[in-house]
């Protein structure tokens, strides 16, 4: 959508198909900027899911590209895309995650989505290189042409006018005394918020002047466990879970630190918004190292680290004070900046 928001429509324009039949949270955006939306089910069925594909493209088309996003099926949609004669056809992996070794099937599978992919893409981008890696295998950026790391664009416009620290401390009446600790992401296993909770109270022994932001939505059962675990610690009045917000350029210019220990991660573009903020980043080596873009504001702790190391740089990272404009000026100058990011993307647009 950041893409979308910025490019020249006159000369490319989006269109959707999501495999949901629920309105979703850019639908009414999308219509507004000129794309449509077409749905499909799920690829649970994937007979019915490739024929809704397939018949999209020959009854609304015809589409110069075909702009595949995810994995498990990645190959297949580009196939389908291929017989559908879409003269661009372009697969973009977001995340690192990696078949289960143990389970023979899904083996099999990815290897057919890699052939798929390969024999009926005419570009293949990632998130990073390490996301292109874990689809293709070790230094795919630079043994096989057609594979290229594409770096996610921020737009600085929605980090210039946030709102103050003090309107996020009034509205959830947090002291000045305090200092904000910060993570924005879902409740999944991969983003590790057991650690952060460990992590935290080791923290608040050395220091109790703190509070927790965990900002997101996602697994219901893993986000209540997580709220038990907050609660047998006794860390109920330290700790605040936002639920999802649509201003959180706004509320992580509050944090004095953000921390981001995942298990695995295609890129992590969230680190890189705090850095837009001038907000010091700690993250686990897992994290792509591309995300570190401001050296001064990027700290890297190893997952297998002791705790203590992480809150020794929690507590080393709370002392710095970096010049936002700075930031941002240092972002806008780099390969993350959106203007950069949409140059590339249309570029892959055109190249056959």
């Amino acid at each position: 959508m950041n893409v979308f928001r910025i490019i020249n429509r006159e000369d490319i324009i989006f269109d959707f198909l999501v495999a949901t039949h629920q309105e979703k949270e850019y639908d009414l955006e999308i219509l507004k900027l000129g794309g449509k939306i077409y749905r499909s089910p799920r690829y649970g069925n994937i007979v019915l899911a490739s024929k809704v594909l397939y018949r999209t493209i020959k009854l609304y088309g015809p589409f110069h590209a075909v702009h595949v996003h995810g994995r498990s099926v990645i190959g297949l949609q580009l196939l389908i895309a291929r017989l559908a004669n879409v003269p661009i056809r372009i697969g973009h992996v977001h995340n690192i995650n990696k078949p289960n070794i143990s389970n023979y099937k899904l083996r099999i599978w990815h290897k057919i989505m890699k052939i798929l992919t390969i024999h009926n893409s005419t570009s293949f981008l990632g998130c990073s290189p390490a996301a292109c890696d874990s689809f293709f295998g070790n230094n795919s950026t630079n043994f096989i042409p057609k594979v290229h790391f594409l770096p996610y664009g921020i737009n600085l416009d929605n980090f210039t006018n946030t709102c103050g620290e003090r309107d996020i401390r009034l509205e959830f009446s947090i002291p000045s005394t305090f200092k904000i600790l910060g993570h924005i992401g879902n409740f999944r296993i991969e983003k590790n918020h057991s650690l952060i909770i460990d992590i935290f109270k080791s923290l608040l022994e050395n220091d109790p002047n703190w509070v927790l932001f965990l900002v997101g939505l996602g697994d219901n059962a893993l986000e209540n466990s997580i709220k038990e675990k907050v609660i047998e610690l006794n860390l109920a009045n330290n700790v605040f879970f936002t639920g999802q917000r649509s201003d959180i350029p706004c509320l992580a210019s509050a944090f004095n630190v953000f921390i981001f220990p995942s298990k695995a991660e295609g890129f992590g573009l969230v680190v890189l918004e705090n850095q837009a903020l001038g907000i010091p980043t700690i993250v686990s080596t897992m994290v792509p190292e591309e995300t570190s873009v401001i050296p001064d504001l990027s700290f890297r702790v190893g997952l297998d680290d002791n705790i203590n190391k992480w809150v020794d740089a929690i507590i080393m990272a709370s002392n710095i004070k970096y010049n936002k404009k700075k930031a941002q000026e240092y972002i806008s100058e780099s390969a993350f900046n959106i203007n950069n990011c949409v140059t590339e993307l249309v570029h892959s647009y055109y190249c056959i």
